[in-house]
């Protein structure tokens, strides 16, 4: 693999991921959770004949979720299969949405911002 190097570059070490013992100093760390929430703008257009059957699967989030540190907590919603409920109250929000469900996903974010919940929403990898 070397042979692939610019001159002076280390060689690639894969990055292992720690479990939550692992990285535990003699402080408890904070269990957080994260809620992430794909958007579905037939929600907010009143389409429901579009819901429950999904054209594509929220991987951004998965991967996301994926790469969460071991001890949070995180949940996904799609919500082309069921709506995000206005009423949880997570650490922090995440919230995708292609730009066809950009209203809906502003609105989701107005709704938990204005509870005081952290809210990220990224539509098409800008941040809003």
């Amino acid at each position: 693999m070397d042979g692939f190097l610019p001159g002076n570059a280390k060689s690639y070490e894969p990055l292992q991921r720690q479990t939550a013992d692992e990285n535990r100093d003699d402080r408890e760390e904070a269990i957080v959770e994260i809620c992430l929430i794909a958007a579905e703008g037939a929600r907010s257009r009143g389409e429901e004949s579009r819901l429950g059957r999904p054209l594509f699967p929220p991987l951004g989030l998965m991967t996301v979720a994926g790469l969460a540190p071991a001890q949070h907590n995180v949940t996904i919603i799609d919500e082309s299969i069921e709506p995000a409920d206005l009423g949880i109250e997570p650490d922090l929000i995440g919230l995708t949405a292609m730009t066809a469900a950009a209203p809906r996903a502003y609105q989701l974010a107005d709704e938990y911002r204005a509870r005081g919940v952290p809210t990220l929403a990224v539509d098409d990898g800008e941040v809003l």
